[in-house]
């Protein structure tokens, strides 16, 4: 009998040594990767061939504000991430509160939110759906019923980003990984069934993705939330709690602004591009563009699984940690690396396979320039997820307002004269804008702590 406590005492410390394992983390987001990334391709392939090439410049459209929506963040994910990481012992921090407490803060102005968005997005869905019914000729004609259901996707989104801050700041990566996992099966599987049935309804199948994620929210909002006694907590509202919610919006608000702009630079471009050079166009940048998007998954998902590591690190002894930042450092580059040389070499024989001959052939040019975008997107997440990790979530706004602005002028001016080969290259000079200020205020950052005393 004492043997066998051992034994299971044992394999718990040895299962939460893992869990807090960067390396099994990564594994975890390795799984996610290798069930997403397929997915995702395999969808857009089945759509480029069973639709006209204005109907897949549609699909294109319709994934790029839904993966906005999956990748904002809404300045919540890593808020919360970083905040209950920073948590010492799970215990109190500089605001002087308990584990429990923040947990409880986090869910009830989360939930106050996520109504107070619902009612603005049913609003405005509603206000625009009475302007088209009147007939306007040049209103009406612009505003179409899949984008205002899409509005309504804005709420839920929010919530899934929430919960994976949640999961991620607790070590819950394995719960992570499945919320991303079905927040991107609800997105693109309903397209693929729409796809293999070969009947365009864009509209139904929003509807159906609507309805899946809210269904799946819900069961996470259970699961995220119910190892905690709320009963306890909820009348004890001090200010101390009131002054880390405060912090905890703050520091959303500046994220917010953030991460906004991250998906924005890498799925709004596709309407531009849209309205200079139409939907055929769009078709085979777009869809080029977000195959491409699946090397950075690697990458990124090793950055966001230390950023709870680097966070607790930094917290205890930031001078002590430096070897290991650097460490992570060296392997995001060499994933960053291997990432290019398989995307610039190999990857055009994969879309001859998967895709038509013709799209295919369109597409190895805008590929070759924006792999080397993706290298240098790829070397950034380290520098951004380090950034994050210690809250300069201001900081990270206004290097993401920048990329935003420079891209935006590049776009228009080299579409307008290059076609989609401009618009690609545009696409990688912003990668690499976007690389220069995350290194050099990491680096900044880095030598700042290097000198302490």
């Amino acid at each position: 009998m004492k043997f066998s406590i051992v034994i299971s005492r044992n394999s718990k410390f040895s299962f939460n040594n893992l869990k807090n394992n960067s390396g099994f983390n990564s594994f975890l987001n390795l799984t996610f990767i290798a069930i997403q990334a397929p997915l995702v391709i395999f969808t857009l392939s089945v759509c480029e061939r069973n639709f006209t090439s204005e109907q897949f410049g549609d699909i294109i459209l319709y994934f790029s504000i839904l993966n906005i929506l999956i990748y904002a963040d809404f300045g919540r994910s890593r808020v919360i991430t970083s905040t209950i990481s920073s948590l010492k012992g799970k215990n109190l921090d500089k605001f002087n509160i308990s584990f429990e407490e923040a947990i409880h803060s986090i869910r009830t102005s989360t939930r106050k939110i996520f109504f107070q968005t619902n009612l603005i997005c049913i609003g405005i869905s509603l206000l625009l759906l009475v302007i088209k019914n009147q007939n306007i000729t040049f209103l009406s004609d612009f505003i179409d019923l899949k984008y205002l259901l899409i509005i309504l996707f804005i709420p839920i989104s929010f919530i899934f980003a929430s919960l994976k801050g949640l999961f991620e700041g607790m070590i819950k990566f394995k719960e992570a990984n499945i919320l991303k996992i079905i927040n991107g099966c609800t997105t693109y599987i309903p397209f693929m069934l729409m796809a293999f049935s070969e009947r365009y309804n864009p509209l139904f199948v929003l509807l159906i993705s609507l309805i899946l994620k809210l269904i799946m929210g819900y069961y996470f909002w259970i699961l995220g939330f119910r190892d905690f006694n709320i009963k306890k907590i909820r009348n004890k509202k001090s200010q101390k709690i009131n002054n880390f919610e405060n912090n905890l919006n703050r520091n959303s608000i500046w994220s917010f602004q953030s991460n906004i702009l991250s998906p924005l630079i890498m799925n709004g471009d596709k309407f531009i591009v849209s309205a200079i050079l139409g939907l055929t166009n769009v078709s085979i940048y777009g869809a080029t563009v977000d195959i491409a998007l699946r090397c950075i998954m690697l990458p990124a998902s090793f950055s966001s699984a230390i950023i709870p590591k680097i966070s607790k690190g930094i917290s205890e002894n930031s001078k002590k940690y430096l070897p290991k930042i650097w460490k992570y450092n060296l392997i995001n580059i060499l994933i960053s690396i291997f990432n290019f040389i398989i995307l610039s070499t190999c990857f055009k024989y994969f879309l001859r396979l998967i895709f038509s001959y013709k799209f295919a052939e369109s597409a190895e040019p805008i590929l070759l320039i924006i792999s080397f975008g993706i290298l240098f997107n790829s070397l950034s997440f380290f520098p951004y997820s380090y950034l994050s990790s210690i809250s300069r979530f201001k900081l990270l706004a206004k290097i993401h307002f920048v990329d935003f602005s420079f891209f935006l002028i590049f776009l228009v001016f080299l579409s307008f004269n290059y076609g989609i080969l401009g618009s690609a290259l545009s696409w990688s000079i912003r990668a690499l804008v976007d690389f220069v200020l995350m290194y050099y205020f990491f680096l900044k950052n880095i030598y700042k702590i290097k000198n302490l005393n």
